[in-house]
């Protein structure tokens, strides 16, 4: 959970966590719960908000049941929190926002359209290019483009299963360079 560790949380844990969501189907309905409630709670930190923004885009169905968890809950709450994030979160909330216009269009759509158009003025190039493209995307005729653009996404490979390992093994390999150029360069000052 990253409400525990906060920012400091580094983005190949959050990554390894919806990667274990995505590919476990038995906690996919937990996982959006807990993503949702770490979202309510009064102090809330950038990292909560991209794995609920992304656990609740692809999972948020599953709780949507639930009068206190309703897709225009769920819509109010990740908005809410939208102003205060980075742009690389808002990227990250735009595609869930797309994601529930997709899923709930009677009900979201109209919203989000709004939401689009506002964004697509957005001073950050990466916020208002998806802002415009989900702006289209929203506005198409064609529900079935928007079903397969806004697909569920897969379940991730077997092999990329050690990545996180392999990212950490660079860094140190990294580290070790470093220093070992830093001794180099100690010894020739003396």
């Amino acid at each position: 959970e990253t409400q525990l560790g906060g920012d400091s949380v580094p983005d190949d844990v959050w990554h390894r966590v919806v990667h274990i969501v995505t590919n476990n189907r038995d906690i996919q309905e937990h996982a959006a719960q807990a993503s949702w409630d770490a979202l309510n709670l009064p102090s809330w930190n950038e990292k909560t908000v991209r794995v609920a923004g992304y656990l609740l885009g692809e999972f948020g169905h599953l709780i949507s049941e639930n009068v206190r968890s309703s897709p225009i809950h769920q819509l109010e709450a990740l908005r809410s929190k939208f102003g205060y994030c980075s742009a690389q979160t808002k990227s990250l909330l735009l595609n869930t926002f797309a994601k529930f216009a997709s899923e709930y269009p009677q009900l979201l759509a109209p919203l989000l359209s709004d939401l689009f158009d506002e964004y697509s003025c957005s001073f950050d190039v990466e916020v208002a290019q998806r802002a415009t493209e989900y702006l289209a995307l929203n506005e198409c005729a064609v529900p079935e483009l928007i079903t397969n653009v806004l697909a569920e996404m897969p379940i991730y490979p077997q092999e990329s299963e050690n990545t996180l390992e392999q990212k950490q093994e660079r860094k140190k390999k990294k580290r070790e360079k470093r220093e070992k150029k830093k001794r180099k360069k100690k010894k020739r000052k003396k």
